[in-house]
């Protein structure tokens, strides 16, 4: 159990320009401020509702006016202090870590809180923060859930004197219907700890119904679309009038047949392509190679040209005589003689060289006749497998694949013929389901709201809150006490003492029981360390009958309840606080055990009330 979660209230002042503070302190635990009418007790009431978030500010008293600085302090049962501060008419609050005391000279960083739970920093986050709440959510409605905000809690905890007579259920405390379900929600989690983040909400009721009607329009839609397709698809069947007489299985058969020799003679056509293709390819090879062949030959050809024509050269030459000098008459030399010798060797060199010219020019003769032989053989073959490839094609184009074709088409017909059918059936089923879906909606929008009903209340849990309204009401002496059980109808969801009602008690009677009630939760939260608060305010539980309002006898309350009541929380041991406003004034033997602070409402004794004298 972490006893260090949750805050109370240290002190409350409020100041104005020119005028005395006014202040007044508070411990943990039991603090009761006592007196007569008109002495301010009401207003520290509103003031603590409005530093605790309410938007209203506290409601003007003659003695309040030129106040509009509200201070409060709280402390945690962690031990940190802050103060909350907040001028009148505003929509934030200002909050510094420390005490009251050391706000106006304290250089601690100020942080602004501001109402709106909208906001990032809202003052409702930090309360939660402090009493150990984060992120719980609450079902509001059938459709809805909400996140917990503070000013719940505070709603429930903060009693004023009108509220704590009311004949509404302790749980309801705003008497607005529409909340009912909320803060049913927000007692199922005080006393389970478990809250609404899992509640799948259902849809609103206007949302439901435009929902459904924006449903009904498209099946609507729907039917009239499908049925006018039924009636184009029953006429095109009524006038589709199949060409073929064949069973589709034998179509099949016949088709897969087909498509195998179709798929033979392909193989057939291709291998004569590629045979084709090497004969295509080799006569090239040939015919290269005689232009080759061809070039050589006239290589040869000027080789022997050349040879002739130094050979000829050679005969002129050698038919020249020789003969004496013409100018001396003397004979040629020796080495002339080996000149011409020379050039009869050159002349056999040549026709030797001439000789195997024409020999390499035969056989390259024979060379090419040979390939051109082999080309014209190439040729023929290349023109023969021509003319079968034409015919294997020619057999593919001309027989066998109007024949495929034909049997495709038929297969089309009945497949087109049964896809016609299939539509229609499955057209058919869909106008059936939404015909019924129409019906279903229409029941649907035809159909009356559910109201709504109670939340579920743990029976052994609320056996355990029961025990302790009980067990306070005997100690406060409150008659016929012996039984308290719970009723959680709707509209009532409150406590029934000794089998009868709460509500149906006199007005001092509710107050006491209201009281009893809220201090029983607060007090099983605690014990049971599920997070809520630490802080119980109650205005004027024992008072309920006031000035202006003539007195009767369901104001009573016997004075041994009151007594009872008084002596309770001076033995009390609480960890928790209880701030009670109230007319009535307890025995002088239990007032220095708790927190007590009368105003006497008289300038000259005592306190005389909140605001101070001048």
């Amino acid at each position: 159990m972490n006893n260090d979660l949750g805050f109370y209230i240290t002190h409350l002042r409020v100041t104005g320009n020119n005028k005395k503070p006014a202040e007044i302190p508070f411990e943990n635990g039991f603090n009761l401020v006592s007196g007569v009418s008109d002495t301010g007790k009401s207003y520290i009431f509103s003031c603590l509702n409005y530093l605790l978030g309410k938007e209203d500010s506290p409601k003007s008293i003659p003695e309040s006016v030129g106040y509009n600085n509200f201070y409060l302090g709280i402390k945690t049962f962690a031990g940190e202090e802050y103060t909350i501060y907040r001028k009148l008419i505003e929509k934030s609050v200002k909050i510094k870590k420390c005490s009251i005391s050391e706000y106006e000279n304290s250089k601690l960083p100020v942080e602004e809180y501001f109402l709106d739970n909208k906001k990032t920093k809202n003052l409702s986050s930090f309360l939660l923060n402090l009493n150990g709440i984060d992120d719980k959510f609450l079902k509001k409605s059938k459709s809805k859930k909400v996140n917990l905000i503070y000013s719940y809690i505070r709603r429930l905890t903060l009693i004023s004197e009108t509220r704590v007579v009311v004949e509404d259920s302790p749980f309801y405390p705003t008497s607005q219907h529409i909340d009912k379900t909320l803060y049913q929600s927000l007692l199922i989690y005080l006393l389970t700890g478990k809250d609404y983040a899992d509640f799948i909400p259902e849809e609103e009721e206007k949302i439901r119904k435009s929902r459904l009607k924006g449903k009904l329009e498209f099946v609507n839609n729907r039917v009239e679309t499908i049925s006018k397709d039924l009636d184009t698809l029953s006429t095109q069947k009524s006038n589709s009038k199949p060409t073929f007489n064949e069973d589709i299985k034998s179509l099949e058969k016949q088709s897969l047949e087909l498509n195998t020799v179709i798929s033979e003679l392909y193989k057939k056509k291709s291998t004569k392509f590629k045979e084709l293709e090497a004969e295509k390819s080799s006569r090239l090879f040939y015919t290269e190679l005689i232009e080759r062949m061809e070039l050589l030959k006239k290589h040869y050809n000027s080789d022997l040209g050349r040879l002739n024509f130094i050979d000829e050269g050679q005969n002129l030459l050698g038919q020249l005589q020789t003969v004496n000098c013409p100018l001396c008459e003397a004979e040629m030399e020796s080495d002339k003689l080996q000149e011409v010798e020379q050039n009869i060797k050159v002349k056999e060199s040549i026709d030797s060289e001439k000789n195997k010219i024409v020999e390499k020019l035969k056989d390259l003769a024979s060379t090419i006749s040979t390939n051109k032989q082999e080309v014209e053989n190439i040729t023929n073959k290349i023109n023969d497998l021509d003319i079968e490839y034409h015919e294997i094609d020619n057999t593919i184009k001309n027989e066998f694949t109007p024949k495929l074709n034909s049997i495709k088409e038929k297969l089309s017909e009945i497949k087109d013929s049964v896809s016609l059918v299939s539509k229609i059936e499955l057209l058919d089923k869909e106008l059936n389901f939404y015909i019924k879906e129409k019906k279903n909606i229409e029941v649907q929008i035809s159909l009356k709201p559910t109201p709504q009903t109670p939340e579920k209340v743990d029976g052994d849990i609320v056996d355990d809150l029961c025990k302790e309204v009980k067990n306070i009401l005997k100690e406060w002496n409150y008659p016929n006490s012996d039984s308290v059980v719970f009723d959680s109808g709707y509209q009532v969801f409150d406590f029934v003492i000794s089998g009868k009602a709460r509500s149906a008690y006199g007005k001092g009677m509710r107050a006491v029981s209201y009281s009893a009630v809220l201090f029983a939760l607060v007090n099983y939260c605690n014990k049971k360390a599920i997070p809520f608060t630490k802080s119980l305010i109650i205005d004027s539980p024992l008072t309920t009958y006031h000035g202006k309002e003539k007195k009767t006898q369901e104001h009573d309350i016997d004075v041994n309840i009151e007594r009872s009541f008084f002596k309770y929380f001076a033995h009390k041991k609480m960890d928790f606080q209880f701030i009670m406003f109230d007319n009535k004034v307890p025995s002088s033997n239990l007032t220095d055990r708790f927190n007590y602070i009368e105003f006497t409402g008289d300038d000259g004794i005592g306190r005389s009330g909140f605001f101070p004298t001048e």
